[in-house]
């Protein structure tokens, strides 16, 4: 217990000090093909990569981005273990699109989804559906996308599914 409790204060204090950024103009797709390549070698798992080819440039920090995605990836492939139906193929889908002045990006998992509740409580630090973890994930995901001025939100389906879409200001002249 003396144990857990240190964990939890590291993870809190390192939440209260995330890494100081460098934000630059990045392509969102360079960061989504290096966190997709490290799940891809899962044989029982697929991801659909629908990315656009002209994605327009935002301004962020190419690390806290990975971190972000790796997150957002990281849950969805929680979910889809979590389904109990193994007919189905689990899969999830990640796109990428310019829409009038924002990039988008979702993540579409078929995994176990959430219902409204449980939808309520996703970004408080401490919450946590998983046996393992501390339930930091979403809230430092969020506060991340938060200082970047990006938008994040969920939609989900009891037994269906889980989309996560991600909205981000386009830099002028990208």
């Amino acid at each position: 217990e003396v144990e857990k409790l240190a964990n939890i204060a590291t993870a809190f204090s390192d939440y209260a000090k995330l890494p100081r950024r460098n934000y630059e103009p990045l392509n969102i797709n360079e960061v989504l093909e290096d966190v997709i390549s490290l799940y891809s070698l899962s044989k029982d798992l697929i991801i659909e990569k629908e990315l656009s080819k002209d994605l327009k440039l935002v301004n962020a920090d190419r690390q806290e981005m990975n971190r972000v995605f790796q997150n957002l990836i990281k849950n969805a492939v929680q979910s889809l273990e979590e389904k109990e139906n193994s007919e189905g193929n689990r899969m999830i889908c990640v796109k990428s699109y310019n829409k009038l002045k924002s990039v988008i990006v979702e993540i579409i998992d078929n995994g176990v989804g959430m219902d409204d509740a449980l939808l309520a409580k996703l970004f408080e630090p401490n919450f946590s559906t998983k046996k393992t973890g501390m339930g930091l994930g979403l809230s430092i995901t969020k506060k991340s996308l938060d200082d970047m001025k990006a938008d994040i939100k969920f939609t989900s389906s009891k037994g269906e599914g889980t989309t996560v879409r991600l909205e981000f200001e386009m830099l002028k002249n990208s």
